[in-house]
């Protein structure tokens, strides 16, 4: 998978899972920033649930965040106790993925 040959423009809903299910797969990372991980605890959800969600849900394509130099994107659907989650991530290299933010839409609008 080359990333390289993709700077600059936005990634396809394809490529993207593709990208998702290559790290899910165990052939490359999945980290989590910090501010995703102090969202987990006050929103109540867990790496599973990150997890699952990147499996089962609804994504975005993965916008080119120039200044960034990496693809975003987010991916919507539900936890693994049914309650709507989305989350915000970045496509760091063709190896790696960090999970940005994640919220509950139904309960903020932010």
């Amino acid at each position: 998978m080359a990333l390289n040959k993709t700077r600059g423009r936005d990634l396809s809903i394809g490529e993207v899972k593709g990208y998702v299910a290559h790290v899910l797969k165990g052939r490359g990372i999945l980290s989590y920033s910090g501010h995703v991980k102090k969202r987990m605890r006050e929103r109540e959800f867990s790496t599973q649930d990150i997890a699952y969600l990147l499996e089962t849900g609804t994504f975005s394509k993965g916008y080119w965040e120039a200044q960034a130099q990496n693809h975003e994107f987010n991916v919507k659907g539900y936890d693994l106790n049914g309650e709507e989650l989305e989350l915000s991530c970045a496509i760091l290299s063709a190896l790696a993925i960090k999970v940005v933010t994640g919220k509950r839409p139904k309960y903020e609008s932010n």
